[in-house]
Parts: structure tokens; sequence; C-alpha cells
């Protein structure tokens, strides 16, 4: 007769859990709660069931936690709290008391498995990557922002968890529920790459207890998405209108709700409004025939030794051939405008990142990020912006990562993307009309701005000479010297296998940096940055394909074609573009675009590659949008 202990009997969560257990004949359950009373009178059949014992108490209560997970087959942690106080450490907390309780309990029982309960964090899809990649991203942003001292406080509690795995062999599931709705149970089924929203409690419950109940351990120390199957989604609360009369009401409460929270977040985002969309794009473009095998670690060692070495011109030639192809990809992007129509120039910032992130490098969430996100300072400064997911990142397609996703593919994707914002009434730009489209490039995304913008020979919309009407490159310098030492500094490792929770499912071609200090080494400089901007960034890091990096050096970029402004904004220590030291090395960057009208070259901010991450990447800002201002009118 397996017992099972519910932390957090009380909540939706609990009492579910509880209700279903009691439905089986021979499960027990412990039932640990503040109140007694309160238990009572949410399951009266908690109190009367012979096969339910109550500890009420504090959850820093060692010795009644050590009493309550006694002889449990498992322990369901679903603590939890609809309010985002700061400093909320209700899970850490219980966390730190559990895992103290058990590794008494463990010395007690010298260490026999059978006396160590499994632990089921009730954890949410919001903070995960993976289970939250079909999350609007808008609705991501606010969701992650409102409820910001929580999520803290969840990421804290599962990082406990994990080190007691390595430490102690204490085995953690990790559900990651989406939105939930007191509704019936309909069937459920557990992913490691989906959920579905909105779930019923009953459903999550019943996920959690397949969780704890597998033999085989197939979800140990992942993380679970749970999603609805047979009988449809949970139903909204009773008493609400239906979907289909409340979807105006939905949208408009949603349009509310981010200019609320963007408000609150950063006062001058009140006047922005922001569109999230996944656009379907068509692509004809050269693909290379890449003779690469990543099975291990050792082979991407092997790759970074060979890509490194000092002959490597001569040595390491892993492209054979080309074939062009036509391929179908879906883009995540967002276009933002000032919510004035009237305040708006008619310009807008096409935005292109580099690797290892995805379009939240020119806008990101976490507290105090107002202050990094050029996204914000643009709107402020009366122009529209429109950022993208580059292939293989964020919300866009993650095609093969060494045959599909290349640099060739990437240019022609933001070729497509520029044109769309180009035409009359585009669907991708909210209503607003687009006069004038300026490319912002950053480290990959620079060069892939100068391809696209040298290989377009016919005038733009607006008359301006090619793509775009002006360029900003930014992590750039035209030289390609120092690229090594970004290759072998970030020692990468195969995504799946280094950080299973979040890419499991990506071939092995998508690689990431090996630890916090890897992914830093190319990006930041000491004492220019806030460590905790760093540690966000790793967090929310995107994998690299193997295949943008060995077909970048086959784009072919005639400098003579740029006929329009040129700008290029760089960190002083940028490690990737100058050597860690940029001065005197750009003096020659504005005789390589011979045919521009004006090259304004900036490298006097202090900072690394990632200049916007630094205390530096405002003025930068100011900088980029000043020289818009005077060469787009």
């Amino acid at each position: 007769m397996p017992t099972y202990a519910v932390l957090g009997a009380t909540g939706n969560t609990g009492t579910a859990i509880i209700q279903l257990l009691l439905s089986s004949p021979d499960a027990h359950v412990h039932a640990f709660c503040r109140n007694r009373e309160k238990l009572a009178r949410v399951l009266p059949e908690a109190i009367t069931s012979p096969r339910v014992q109550i500890f009420e108490g504090s959850i820093h209560d060692v010795p009644l936690l050590a009493s309550c997970l006694r002889n449990c087959r498992a322990a369901f942690l679903v603590t939890s709290t609809n309010d985002n106080v700061p400093g909320f450490r209700v899970g850490q907390d219980m966390a730190t008391s559990v895992l103290v309780a058990l590794k008494e309990e463990k010395k007690k029982t010298l260490g026999q498995p059978s006396s160590i309960p499994k632990l089921i964090l009730l954890s949410s899809a919001t903070i995960d990557d993976v289970l939250s990649r079909n999350t609007p991203y808008l609705l991501r942003r606010v969701l992650l922002w409102s409820a910001s001292h929580v999520y803290a406080d969840l990421r804290a509690t599962e990082r406990l968890l994990r080190a007691a795995h390595e430490d102690s062999g204490i085995t953690s599931i990790f559900i990651k529920p989406g939105a939930l709705s007191v509704d019936r149970q309909r069937g459920h089924g557990l992913s490691f790459t989906e959920e579905s929203s909105p779930l019923s409690y009953l459903d999550l419950a019943a996920g959690m207890i397949e969780a704890a109940d597998d033999a085989e351990g197939s979800y140990d120390m992942r993380n679970v998405g749970v999603v609805n199957v047979g009988g449809g989604r949970a139903a909204f609360p009773r008493g609400l209108p239906s979907p289909a009369t409340m979807l105006p009401v939905t949208l408009l409460a949603l349009e509310l709700l981010l200019l609320s929270s963007a408000a609150a977040a950063n006062p001058g985002a009140a006047k922005h409004q922001c569109r999230d969309f996944l656009i379907p794009v068509s692509v004809t473009a050269p693909y290379y025939d890449i003779n690469l095998s990543i099975n291990t670690d050792w082979d991407l060692l092997d790759y970074i030794i060979n890509s490194t070495r000092r002959d490597s011109q001569q040595t390491f030639k892993p492209i054979g051939g080309n074939h062009s192809e036509s391929t179908n990809y879906t883009i995540g992007a967002t276009f933002c405008a000032p919510a004035n129509a009237g305040n708006a120039s008619g310009t807008v910032l096409l935005l292109t990142a580099g690797t290892m992130v995805d379009r939240s490098y020119w806008d990101p969430v976490f507290k105090g990020s107002e202050k990094y996100s050029f996204v914000q300072h643009a709107l402020d400064e009366g122009y529209s912006v429109f950022s993208y997911d580059r292939l293989g990142t964020g919300r866009s397609t993650r095609p093969d990562p060494i045959s599909h996703a290349q640099a060739a593919p990437q240019v022609e994707i933001l070729t497509t993307l520029t044109k769309l914002l180009q035409q009359p009434n585009s669907p991708y730009t909210s209503g607003t009309a687009v006069h004038r489209v300026v490319h912002v490039g950053h480290s990959f995304g620079a060069f892939l701005v100068l391809a696209a913008q040298a290989a377009t020979s016919q005038p733009s919309p607006s008359g301006g000479s090619g793509l775009g009407d002006a360029v900003v490159l930014t992590g750039y310098s035209g030289l390609y010297n120092w690229l090594s030492l970004f290759t072998g500094g970030s020692q990468v490792r195969i995504a799946a296998q280094a950080d299973p929770k979040k890419w499991s499912g990506l071939p092995r071609g998508y690689v990431v940096p090996a630890d916090l200090y890897s992914a830093s080494y190319g990006g930041f400089k000491t004492p220019y940055f806030d460590r905790e901007v760093a540690e966000w960034l790793y967090e929310t890091q995107q994998p690299i394909a193997l295949g943008d990096l060995v077909t970048a050096g086959t784009l072919t970029i005639d400098l003579e074609n740029i006929k329009v402004p040129v700008q290029v904004v760089q960190g002083r220590y940028d490690l990737t573009a100058c050597g860690g030291f940029c001065d005197g090395l750009l003096d020659n960057v504005a005789a390589t675009f011979p045919n521009s009208p004006r090259v304004d070259v900036d490298a006097s901010f202090d900072g690394g590659h990632l200049l916007n991450f630094h205390f530096d990447g405002k003025r930068s800002f100011q900088a980029i949008t000043d020289f818009v201002g005077q060469v787009v009118k």
C-alpha cells in the first residue's frame, strides 16, 4: 500500500492530488498543511478518511516534515501563491527543509534507496523555453514580469533540488504546466516538449501521480509538461461568457494587461504597442554540403581544435559543394510602434541579432531590464521596431543545424522580412505606415545585414540604394582575426546533452557554451557590467547551429555595393571583433565602404562584444538613434 506526502495540501493542486489518491483503494496520504481547519473546509474527506494522516505545522519544522515524509513513495511539493511579493521564497524554504529532513533520514536508514521518496515539484512552463515556445512572445514577457518573484523562487528551488541529486542522490521530477483551471478531469498525457493551456487541476494531479509512479524512472530529473488528451481543453471558469463571445473582450483584456504591465516595468513603455507574429517565409538559397559529424562532445572538441589551429585555412575544409533548395520556414517576430501614430517617424529599425541569443537580446525582461532595452529606447525616440528570431532560435523553425541552418538562407530570410515590411498595408506592421527601413545588426547579424544590403541592387521603396536606407553595425570591426578566440573560449557542448531539461529534443549540431563563464568570456568585460545580467543572459541563451558558424565565411559581401549611410558602434573591449581592445583597429573601417555617403565609427563605449548588456549600452543606444535621425529624413 503506497503512501504519498502532499506538501501544500490545501491548495488547488494539493486537494486535487488527494482526491485522486483517495479514489485508488490502496493509496495512503500524508497531508501537510499549515491549517487543519482550512483543509477540512476545502476537502472534508481528507479529515474523515482513515487513509489520510494530517501533519499540521510550519514548513520550517524539520522534524515534523521528516515524520510526514517517512515511508512515502513520493512527495508532492505543491506550495504556491498568486501574490508576486519581493523576497518570496516559500518554494526554497520548503525544499531546504525537505532536503534537510531527507538527508537526516538517509543517515538513519543507512541510505537505503527505498527509504527516500521521490520529490515531485510543481513548477511552471513559463520559465521553460521549450515548453513555452508556443506561448505568444509578448504574453510570456508579461507573465515573466508580473510574477517575477514567484518565478525567481521556482528557479532557485529547482537549482536546490538538482544540486541535491548531484550531492545526495535525491531524485526529483519537475512538473511544468501552463495555465490551470478548476474543471473536471478530461484526460492527460505527459510530454517533454509540450504543455496544454488551460489544463484542469485534476488532470495536472493525474499527471503528477503518473510521473511519481513510473517504475522506469523515465521522468526523473526531467522537465515534464502535462497535455490535454481525449476530451479537449479545460473549460473557462463557470460564469464567464463562452470563448466565442468573449474573444473581443479577451483581446482587449490582453492589450490592457500588456500595456499596464509594461508601464509598471518602464513608465515610458505605456506609450507603445507591440504585436508578435509567426511569419511563414519561403526561401530559395544555396545550401552547402558540410562534411561534419557530431555525435559526442569529443567530436565537438575535435571540431574546435581543427577550426582554430593556426593553419586551419589550409587544413580544415569541411565544406564540399552546394545546391540550391527551396524551403519553407516559420519566423517568430515582433513589431512595436509608438501608440500615437502622430509621434512615429515613419522609420522602422529592423533588428538582427547574433549567435547565442534570440530577439530578446534587443528587449530583455528581468528586474531593471528597461535600461538594457534598445527596443524601448528606440520607441521613446519615435521609431518603430521590428525584431525577429533568426532561423534556429527562439520561436522560429529549428531546422537541421548543419545542413539547413546556414548563413545563405539567413540572408534570404532577412531580405524577405524587409520586403514584407516595405510592402503597402503590410500585415506585419499593425497598421503603421513604414516609409524607411534601417537595418541594425549585431555580430553574426551584422554580416547578414551587410550581405543582404550588398546583394540588393534595386532601389528601396523609399528611393534608397539597396534593401534599406541605412545600416548600423554593432559587434563588428570588419576583421576576422580573432574569431578563433570566440570558438575556442566558448568550449561548446552538445546542447541536448549539456542541458537536457531545455534542449533534449534538439539534434546534436545545436551547441551551447560549457558553462556561465565560457558563455561570458567572449561577451563581457569587467568592471563594466552587472554579473546578474550575465547570469540572466546565460539562463536564456539560445543554442548555436554549427551550420551558421561553418558557412559564415561563405557569404559574398561586396562592400562597394553598400551605398547607404553606415554606422559602426563598438564596445572598446570587444574580444571577438577586436581581440579584446579596439583602440586603433577601426581607423580604416570607413575606407572599406568607399561608396557610402557617410560612415561613422565609434568605439568609445566601455564594454565587450555584448555591448547592450553593459552599463554603457544606453549611451550606445542614443548614438544609434542620433545617427539615424541625422541620415534618414
